[in-house]
């Protein structure tokens, strides 16, 4: 396993994104195998800039999603929102920042 600084943060391609929901299903204690029909259904939600992927080498090793979105406020107005989901980190690098730490 490589240091810390070995891992490349960054927003994933349209290319990389059926690749970047296996370490999301396998965060949520799902099989990390995705499924055409799954895969399909994913790419419509695919916005650049929104899916983060913690790259160690080609590996996928965690993942972050925000998008825009409105939550209701006093009065019952919209205002806009930026929400969060699918944030995971794969078994493997978990405890990677106390053990880096000696």
């Amino acid at each position: 396993m490589g240091a810390p600084a070995d891992i490349d943060v960054r927003p994933i391609t349209a290319a990389e994104h059926p690749e970047w929901l296996g370490p999301v299903r396998a965060g949520f204690l799902r099989e990390p195998v995705v499924s055409a029909a799954e895969r399909e259904a994913r790419r419509r939600q695919f916005e650049p800039g929104g899916f983060i992927g913690a790259f160690e080498g080609d590996r996928c090793v965690a993942t972050f999603r925000s998008f825009a979105q409105e939550v209701t406020a006093g009065g019952g107005e919209f205002v806009p929102a930026d929400a969060i989901s699918a944030v995971t980190v794969t078994a493997t690098h978990r405890w990677r920042s106390w053990t880096a730490k000696g």
